[in-house]
């Protein structure tokens, strides 16, 4: 009977296993959509940024307070789909590099792409 245990043992684990993967497969959803909104509102704010400074260039009128808060807009999109990116290389077990953006093997010491060191976990 002890190998029945085993058995049931043995499922059990891998249906925990089978659990983990699939919690993984949906938060990396989720973040993959939230960066591709974020790209969508990240070019509305750069047309909206583009549109003000037109109408004003036409207009010959100046409203930096404008300029800088939409500017400001684009800078925490910008930040947040960063978070959000970091996130998923973290899921996938890869390091982005800080020079380029470029993802590398969780392991690699330098950039694959541009030979940047990389920062480790210790640092």
């Amino acid at each position: 009977m002890a190998t029945f245990d085993d058995v049931v043992d043995r499922a059990k684990d891998l249906a925990g296993i089978a659990e983990k993967k699939a919690e993984k497969v949906v938060e990396l959803s989720k973040l993959k959509i939230r960066v591709s909104q974020l790209n969508s509102d990240i070019k509305k704010a750069y047309e909206k940024l583009g549109s003000a400074v037109y109408h004003m260039k036409k207009a010959d009128y100046k409203d930096e307070e404008l300029i800088s808060s939409v500017a400001e807009e684009i800078d925490d999109l910008i930040a947040e789909k960063a978070k959000a990116e970091a996130k998923i290389a973290l899921l996938k077990n890869q390091t982005v590099c800080s020079t380029c953006g470029a993802k590398n093997p969780s392991d690699a010491v330098y950039c694959v792409k541009c030979g940047s060191r990389l920062n480790s976990e210790e640092e």
